[in-house]
């Protein structure tokens, strides 16, 4: 650290936490020649979360217990710490989302980070004393029977409860919602409860809620003001307008397109709602009139080429609006309040060149005190306290401390136009110390969701450890997704396999028309949706690609429209959203055939890595199979894997760690060994 600096470290117990230097900015080492192992890039986090408590004095963390090998919930003094003290550990799961309900109690949900499979997702919900003391169980975890046991009171919820609130004015009270589902496994509504987290005791607060709620908002008292309800394909929004009055209906859209759909409350008599705008068809941030049943003429925030996507920064649920969190190419604040932008101000000059994210408690006087979460595309999560009263930054450490930042790679937005001349977002990773590259070898990652906007100007595990081995990483955000305008996500409806594929071949030849990429070293890896795009570049773009690596992969995307899931989000969007952006099973039969990988196999004439896990559900190991029996019968032997304990979404990160060697060791194979180091 300079002399005179302000920012200053933490050294914490269990050697959870990040050294000064990779809490410094512009701290930089010298780039030796071998690459980061994987293990530094898919280990899970040494802090995963922090909060500041209400009175602003102390800090939770959720950190790495190195010896438990488990996240348990740690206690800090806000300033002046030089211990964090363990306060709350889960045997055999790792604590997860944690959030004070006044200065004394904190409450946090679980997860498995050591299991794969459905096993890895429990949930639940605990609370403990700030100062530790007994845990107790106020919701059963998933997998939990629902009879009552020695080990769980009579008063623990059942599993089928999660978090929705803490009041503002709340010491000991939230408020959770009862998932209920009718007798075919349909999930029917999300019912509120108040619930003391020292008791357990809870009572209902439903007031005859409309038929199909699942969405609640309440304001500082914790009262529900503001409900989205589902019936059949239908999305209604209901406003309450004070306790004991009947639900008003607001507005009712169809669930594949919403004109609007609610944010939060803004005040008593306003809510906040993301609005379609303007040509392309933009979200922007409106304020919503409940009286006059419609958003305002102007926009409250928008981002110039971007969906509104971000979240309401409040001191307390259901408090004032101090500002809006947005994130257009990257992350930044709109502060309504002038203490808080003065000390957003403050902190961007310690913390130069990252995005810095502020959190206050208290938000007024001299007390006010900020948490800060600062990144930047080559640095992961940092965690920070600033008190704008004294101007003092202290560290509290890094998420990912083994990063260096002058290891890795650089990441930038470019606006390119596809070949029918719509703009296409491209995401570019550039290799560690490569200012202008020359027609090096090229990753084609794909995004693994199919609908929603993937990347922002932060730090990205996956395409920083395929750019410090040396590939140019691209990644489109080709039509079909949000985040870029109604317009754009229109676009991609059924266009799987055909006008999505050329969107990803002209960000490979655009790059290529740089000077950037071979074009005869390129090779498209992803996972979910990504893998299936990866797996339809050679049946659509010949020759584009030399190879092609893809995991969890939809090979057979006719079985998302045919597999039921009860009780889940997806059963919804699979009823009425996918029939009309994926395609009909029936009126479209022939265009589903046509964009099957299984049933294109014989076209692919690439190398295939295919990689599953046993206990996938949504894209079952049954469809690799398929698709691996294919390409055989076609004389393409797949490079084949498969991992006993994971699900759709692999949460070990053995795993994780596992298949980035292999996927590495492939690339090798077809796209050359790593140039050496610059």
């Amino acid at each position: 650290m300079g002399k005179g600096s302000k920012v200053q470290a933490v050294w914490l117990v269990c050697g959870l936490f990040a050294s000064v230097a990779a809490l410094a900015p512009g701290v930089a080492a010298a780039q030796p020649a071998a690459p980061p192992d994987a293990a530094v890039f898919f280990a899970p986090p040494d802090i995963s979360r922090a909060t500041l408590s209400p009175s602003g004095q102390r800090v939770a963390l959720v950190g790495r217990d190195k010896k438990l090998q488990r996240d348990v919930l740690y206690v800090l003094p806000a300033e002046g710490a030089q211990r964090a003290e363990a306060v709350a550990a889960v045997d055999g799961l790792d604590v997860g989302a944690v959030r004070w309900v006044g200065n004394e109690w904190l409450v946090f949900d679980v997860a498995d980070k050591s299991a794969g499979g459905s096993a890895a997702y429990r949930r639940g919900l605990f609370s403990v004393r700030f100062d530790g003391g007994p845990v107790k169980q106020l919701v059963r975890t998933q997998g939990t029977a629902d009879t009552t046991s020695s080990r769980l009171s009579d008063r623990t919820l059942h599993a089928g409860h999660s978090l929705l609130h803490v009041p503002q004015a709340s010491t000991d009270t939230v408020i959770v919602g009862e998932w209920r589902y009718d007798a075919g496994g349909d999930l029917q509504e999300v019912l509120p409860k108040q619930l003391n987290v020292a008791t357990g005791l809870s009572e209902s607060l439903a007031f005859e809620a409309p038929a199909g709620a699942r969405t609640w908002y309440f304001n500082a008292q914790g009262l529900p003001k503001l409900v989205e309800s589902v019936v059949g394909g239908r999305s209604r929004v209901h406003w309450r307008s004070a306790a004991g009055m009947p639900w008003a209906l607001l507005a009712d859209h169809p669930l594949a397109y919403r004109p609007w759909y609610s944010v939060g409350l803004d005040s008593e008599s306003h809510i906040l709602v993301a609005e379609a705008s303007g040509p392309a068809g933009t979200r922007v941030l409106k304020r919503f009139d409940v009286t006059k049943r419609e958003p305002a003429a102007q926009p409250f925030v928008s981002a110039a080429g971007f969906d509104f996507w971000g979240s309401v920064v409040r001191e307390t649920d259901g408090g004032p609006v101090l500002g809006v969190h947005v994130v257009s190419d990257a992350a930044s604040t709109v502060w309504l309040n002038p203490l808080l932008r003065q000390a957003q101000e403050a902190v961007d000059k310690l913390l130069p060149g990252r995005v810095n994210r502020l959190r206050c408690s208290p938000c007024t006087g001299d007390g006010l005190r900020v948490l800060v979460v600062s990144w930047s595309d080559r640095t992961p999560d940092a965690y920070y306290v600033f008190s704008p009263h004294s101007g003092r930054l202290q560290g509290l450490g890094a998420s990912m401390p083994g990063v260096e930042t002058a290891r890795m790679g650089t990441l930038d937005l470019h606006r390119i136009k596809a070949r029918d001349g719509r703009d296409l977002p491209l995401w570019v990773t550039l290799p560690p110390g490569v200012d202008k590259p020359g027609k090096l070898p090229a990753v084609l990652l794909v995004p693994s969701d199919a609908t929603a906007r993937a990347v922002s100007w932060e730090w990205q595990a996956m395409a920083q450890f395929l750019a410090t081995r040396g590939y140019v990483v691209l990644q489109p955000e080709a039509r079909g997704v949000t985040g870029y305008g109604e317009d754009h996500h229109r676009a991609g409806w059924k266009q799987w396999g055909r006008a999505r594929q050329d969107d990803l071949a002209d960000a490979v030849q655009w790059a290529v028309a740089q000077g950037w990429v071979d074009p005869t070293r390129v090779c498209a890896v992803g996972s979910r949706y990504g893998g299936y795009a990866s797996l339809m570049m050679p049946v659509r773009h010949p020759g584009s690609v030399r190879c092609v690596a893809a995991w969890a992969a939809y090979a057979e995307p006719r079985l998302l429209l045919q597999r039921r899931e009860d009780g889940s989000v997806y059963e919804v969007a699979r009823r009425h959203y996918l029939p009309q952006a994926l395609g009909d099973l029936n009126a479209d039969a022939a265009m589903l055939a046509e964009i099957s990988a299984v049933e294109q196999a014989a076209r692919i004439t690439t190398p295939v890595f295919l990689a599953y896990g046993l206990e996938d559900r949504v894209a079952p190991l049954a469809a690799g199979q398929a698709l691996a029996a294919a390409l055989r019968k076609a004389g393409r032997e797949p490079q084949w894997l498969t991992y006993d304990d994971e699900n759709h979404q692999w949460a070990k990160p053995e795993t994780q760690v596992d298949f980035a060697r292999r996927l590495q060791r492939y690339l090798a194979e077809h796209l050359g060994p790593r140039p050496p180091a610059r």
